[in-house]
């Protein structure tokens, strides 16, 4: 029963996935950016990839018809793909989850996210500013 639910709600966020995947896709081709690929969505969980990419009638996902119906659609129209990913790999924990500073350092390396400026150049800038703060009193 606990898979059944973590499919379900992983199957829930992968429709937020989607919806918000196709709306990027319609802005970058309004941009002139043609979408000649699919956009990848990736997903640790392959039970929600493998009712995304099947049809499968369950008792436990009746009430997800109408989502695997509109996810199966686009993975169709090749609008978008499902892409398996390990949990340890998963970019968007960044943005999810408090995360060990090794792993936010590696999730932050892998969406090329780099500091503006290095921990001498902030120790530097500060001191600078409150030398000069002191000098205009």
């Amino acid at each position: 029963m606990v898979a059944t639910l973590t499919t379900q709600a992983e199957y829930q966020a992968l429709l937020t996935a989607v919806k918000e995947a196709l709306w990027i896709r319609s802005i970058l081709e309004e941009l002139s950016f043609k979408q000649e690929r699919p956009m990848i969505i990736d997903q640790d969980n392959k039970s929600t990839i493998a009712l995304a990419n099947h049809l499968v009638n369950h008792v436990h996902t009746k009430h997800i018809d109408i989502a695997h119906h509109f996810i199966r659609e686009n993975i169709e129209e090749n609008t978008i793909a499902l892409q398996y990913c390990m949990t340890d790999d998963m970019k968007a924990d960044i943005m999810t989850k408090i995360l060990p500073f090794p792993k936010f350092t590696k999730c932050k390396k892998s969406i090329n996210v780099q500091d503006m400026k290095n921990s001498q150049d902030i120790k530097n800038s500060e001191g600078t500013s409150q030398e000069k703060h002191t000098n205009d009193m």
